[in-house]
This record gives structure tokens, sequence and C-alpha cells, in this order.
């Protein structure tokens, strides 16, 4: 049978109506002598059955093409047999959970492999790992989200697949406000060509416009009218939340537009849930609704009235549909074997006192109003040992960053370095965007300037610092995917020497229990196959003989 003909044999499988339309199987109680068996897509795109049994054995056997491992005890099928043989299977009441019709579509289908013509000055700029990025986005008829890791130049290979469908411009650039100007120089440097940087919805018509999420959220009539062909949405994780009026008006725009590329080091900063959007983004027909996907991929169970879709399922089977058609993801591991080592090591610091009661629950992006006070504590807790450590980093002649995430700690570390006369930048939160360049400058290529002083929230993305060495974290915050992305700002593309990462944790402080809670929502990403948890090797420096460190805890990978 030829490809084409697999494939129509398989969409017309499934488009006839499922038993159960929600894809769950019938209750078990309901079922006598029925069978739970466990039933997804696996890696290499057959589907994968298991445990075997002999109900399963007896029909599985009869398949040409099936496969046995006798050391997992499971089965692996082609799509195909797995949709003429799934009714006999329940027949022959084996209870499992429906494929979603989205991904079966996936695995039944052969990628074409094409050759494009990559001709222009910017093609000439990338790298071979690069250029293979740019091939597999138009691969996907310019409509993909490039996760690669933090520095491996995901701008350039956007700008490279917005470039080969330049016939359909108008370019629209969606990014947060303070890499508007960012993205303009980019333009410049790489496609020679001026981007008009929107401010307001009377900018809107140039050929090549950068506009922040703010001003397009509210002007999505003005976008629309745009008629922009192509989209380069940067930091894509910002659409991560279903209900946020961002992600309600941008999503829309980006399923109108013929070619849509998503950028993000980190997708999903914590559970799947948070790639719904991103995936609705890119293609709407694949889970067109959110039940299905939440019910299979984010554990999706009824608690009380409501329905809770904030865990972990199937990763592997999610993984592959992301793999497949969606996504291209590089880690440095694998692109720049040359680009100088990391190395992360946790500090623990020693405090005069402890919190009375350190809370244990920080979960989510934000944190109630009774953690902000635990937070607000430890800071006062650690200001002495932090500034001491400080210290120390200033007796070694390199220049440095400094992470905080409470406006007391940087407050409080500025007056450190001013009292000892160190040059310094200081960025947060109140530093308007278009004054941020000329300080990252300024620390990049002043030699008198010896530390950068910055916010978490506000400066994890969009900068490049190479000019430093060593990144400390002076506080610690509960989204892993913020705080690798600002590890990363040092640790990239244009870094000469090895760097050191430092995170500072106070014993007796909510420290002790957010760092076990990163790490446990890494593990969920990895899983994936959307980030690797690379805390989990952190070194430990002044912790004392025989106890356990924090990052020894147990923490269980998702299911």
């Amino acid at each position: 049978m030829g490809k084409e003909s697999r494939e129509r044999a398989i969409e017309a499988r499934l488009s006839r109506p499922k038993e159960d339309p929600m894809g769950k199987s019938p209750d078990l109680k309901e079922e006598v002598n029925s069978i739970k068996i466990k039933v997804y897509v696996g890696e290499d795109g057959r589907v994968v059955l298991k445990p075997s049994n002999k109900r399963l054995s007896t029909e599985l056997s009869k398949l040409e093409e099936s496969m046995y491992d006798i050391k997992s005890n499971e089965w692996r099928i082609s799509v195909r047999d797995y949709i003429s043989v799934r009714g006999e299977l329940r027949r022959n009441k084996l209870v499992f959970d429906e494929i979603p019709k989205g991904t079966l579509r996936i695995a039944g289908k052969e990628m074409d492999e094409e050759e494009f013509e990559l001709a222009g000055d910017i093609y000439d700029m990338l790298l071979p790992f690069q250029r293979e990025g740019v091939r597999y986005a138009l691969s996907r008829r310019g409509r993909i989200i490039i996760a690669d890791d933090m520095g491996l130049g995901k701008t350039i290979q956007a700008l490279a697949v917005s470039y080969y469908y330049r016939s359909e411009w108008p370019l629209l650039i969606i990014a947060p406000a303070s890499l508007l100007d960012d993205w303009a120089d980019a333009c410049k440097r790489f496609l020679g060509e001026e981007a008009m940087v929107m401010r307001r919805k009377g900018d809107f018509g140039q050929t090549i416009g950068v506009v922040s999420y703010e001003v397009a959220s509210s002007n999505v009539s003005g976008l629309l009218e745009h008629k922009a062909g192509v989209v380069i949405v940067d930091e894509c994780h910002y659409l991560k939340s279903l209900n946020t009026k961002r992600t309600k008006a941008i999503v829309p725009l980006l399923q109108k537009v013929p070619r849509a590329i998503l950028l993000s080091g980190t997708p999903a900063v914590s559970r799947p849930l948070e790639l719904y959007p991103i995936i609705a983004s890119i293609d709407r027909t694949i889970f067109p609704r959110f039940a299905e996907y939440g019910a299979r991929y984010c554990n999706g169970r009824k608690v009380g009235l409501w329905y809770d879709y904030k865990g972990c399922s199937n990763a592997e089977e999610l993984h592959y549909v992301l793999k497949k058609c969606l996504m291209i993801r590089r880690t440095k591991d694998e692109v720049l074997s040359q680009l100088p080592p990391k190395f992360r090591r946790q500090v623990i610091l020693q405090c005069e006192g402890k919190q009375s009661d350190p809370r244990k629950e920080v979960v989510g992006e934000s944190v109630d109003a009774n953690v902000v006070v635990q937070y607000k504590e430890a800071v006062k807790l650690k200001m002495g040992p932090v500034k001491q450590y400080l210290a120390t980093m200033l007796e070694k002649s390199m220049k440095f960053v400094v992470f905080c995430h409470h406006s007391e700690m940087m407050d409080g570390i500025e007056e450190f370095f001013v009292e000892r006369r160190v040059p310094m930048i200081r960025i947060d939160g109140s530093v308007p965007s278009g004054n941020r360049h000329p300080l990252v400058r300024d620390f990049q290529e002043n030699d008198e300037i010896r530390v950068a002083l910055l916010s978490i929230t506000a400066c994890s993305t969009g900068l490049t610092l190479t000019a430093g060495r060593a990144v400390v974290f002076a506080e610690l915050y509960w989204n892993p995917g913020v705080l690798l992305q600002a590890e990363d700002r040092i640790h990239r593309i244009g870094q000469k020497g090895s760097v050191d990462i430092i995170y500072l944790v106070a014993r007796g402080t909510i420290d002790e229990y957010v760092w076990p809670k990163l790490l446990s929502k890494l593990n969920v990403l990895e899983s994936l196959g959307i980030g690797s948890n690379q805390l989990k090797n952190v070194g430990v420096s002044s912790q004392s003989s025989g106890q356990k460190t924090l990052y020894q805890l147990n923490i269980k990978k998702c299911n």
C-alpha cells in the first residue's frame, strides 16, 4: 500500500465515531472480568500496549507487523493495525483510554523530506545546526516552535525563516516590551531592513513591525488590518495561561496568519497545561478541544465541582507529537560542544535565626500573600550572609551578574556596592525598555563596570551579558524556567570562558522548600523533552557533614 493510500485509510477509520466521545474508558466497576491496559504512542511512532496478557496476546499475535518485548512485557503495533483492532480489544473486555484522533493522525503520517533553496546573505551567517533548524521550519510550512536552548540563536533562525517567505510580508514581530529595540537591531543586522517599533495603533502598516504583547493584545483589529503574512512571537511562553487577555487575543491572530514562528527556550515552564495555547497557535486541528488534551496529557481529574489539569500524563506520547510536527529543540550539549562549560553550585548560607514556620506549599507560577510574607522574612535573614558572599566575589578580578527577586534585596545589595565604590549597573522593572540597551552595552564594553544587578522577573530573557563570568542568585524564584533563562544571559554564543552559576540558599528559610519544588517541576519538563533537570546536578558548599543536601531529596518523576 502506498503512502497516500495508507494515510487515507487511517483518516477514514479515524472519522468513524468512537465509543466514548471523551476518549475515556468505561468505569471498571461496570465491567465484569475487565482488564485495564495502558495504550499510547511511543517515541518511534508505534502504538504501545502494556502489560501483556492472554487476551491481548491472542489478538495482537495475529498481526503481521506486531512486536512483543519480553523484557518490558509490552506490544508495539502500527497505527493502522491499532485502529483496526481496538474495537476487538474492547469486545474482549480490555479497558484503556483512547488515544486522541490528532495524535493518531500525526503518528500515521509520513513527513515529506524536501529541499529548500536558501539564497540570501542571512543564510551565510547561520551555523550548521541553525541552517538545519531553518530547513525543519520550512518543512513545516513556516508554522513552528523553535525551542532551542537559550543562547543558540533563535532570533537569527526565526528571521531566516521569515526571509524565505518575504513575498508574504508584512512581517510582524511580537515580543516583550524590553526586547523591542533588540529585535529592531536584529532586523537591521541580519536582514538589512529597517523595522518600525509599534508603540501605538497609528504605527501599524510598516513592512516590518515590532510590537509588545501589551500593544498587540489591545489592538488585534489593527494587527489584522495590517495583514501580516508572517508573525514571529518571541518568548511565546507568555501565552501559557489559557484565560489571560493576552492569550485570548494573540492565539486567534496566530491561527489566522499563513506563517507563525514561535520562540522560547522554555515553551512550558512547569507543566503540559501551559503548552496547550502554544500548540493551538500552530495547529488547532490536532487538539480542537482542551478537555481531551487535558484528560490525556494533564492527568485531568475531577476534584469536587472542578477539574484539575495541573498534572502530567502520557508525557512520551506528547513529546512524540511535539517532535514530529510542531517543535524543534536542540540543547547546547548537542550542538555547541565548543561552548565553554557551565559550573553550578549551591552555597548554603548560615543565617542568624530562622523563620518560625517556612511555608512548604510553593506551587504554580505565583504564590499567595502568606508565602510573599515568608519570602520577605527570608530577605531580612539572608541580607547579611549574601553581602558577605558578594564581598568574596569582589576579590576576584572578573565581572559578574547578581539576580534578585525583591526590591528590598536589590536595594540592600546596591547600597553594599555603592559603599565600596564598585561601578555597576542596575536594571529592574522601573527601568524603561529604551534605557536598558545602553546599560547592557556599558556592562559589555566598559571594563570598569564590575557588576550587573538585575531583577529576575524583568531581566531573565533577551539580554546578552557575555562579559560576565559568573551569575549569583541572591534569591530563589519559584519558576525554574525563569532561573535557567537567567543563567543563560552569560552562557550563550559569544562567551569565551567557563562560567560559574551560584545559588545562595539559606537554611531555616523558605529556600529549603522552594528548591525541591524547582527540581520537581524540571523533572516534568524533562519527561516532555522540552527541558532537562540541570539543577539536580548542582554542587554544594558550606554544608554540615552528614546532612542531606537539598538536591538529594527524593523527587518523583512524572508518570
